[in-house]
């Protein structure tokens, strides 16, 4: 991929329109919980960055694997903080709903590295 063809997949993902839908998702998360501001500047980076990645992964030429390894990692750590910081405060349900992201993404993460090609063997079955 070329950088000219890289600019053009971040500005399809990060155009105005998608900016604008991630402020007013960040909005009713942080209105609905009674967040601060540095929460919902937090969330707004999180959700773009989320949005953009894509792009910048195929740009690098990353597996398809390896994202998925990061991104498995990366919600059991975006959950893993958010029980740590409003596990306790939060709803049952809201716990409940964050321990299942936690899970899905370590679910998600062994399933990649599983099916890595990391894992096959010389007869290229996996293990």
């Amino acid at each position: 991929m070329s950088l000219h063809d890289f600019r053009e997949a971040v500005r399809e993902r990060a155009s105005a329109r998608v900016l604008l839908g991630w402020v007013v998702v960040a909005a009713v998360f942080t209105v609905a919980n009674g967040w601060s501001v540095a929460d919902f500047a937090l969330l707004l980076v999180v959700l773009v960055a989320a949005s953009v990645a894509p792009a910048v992964a195929a740009a690098l030429g990353v597996p398809a694997w390896v994202r998925s390894v990061v991104g498995g990692c990366c919600a059991v750590a975006f959950g893993a903080a958010a029980l740590y910081g409003y596990g306790g405060a939060a709803a049952p349900l809201t716990t409940l709903l964050l321990v299942g992201f936690v899970l899905a993404g370590v679910v998600i993460a062994v399933r990649a590295v599983r099916d890595s090609p990391l894992t096959a063997d010389a007869d290229g079955e996996t293990a």
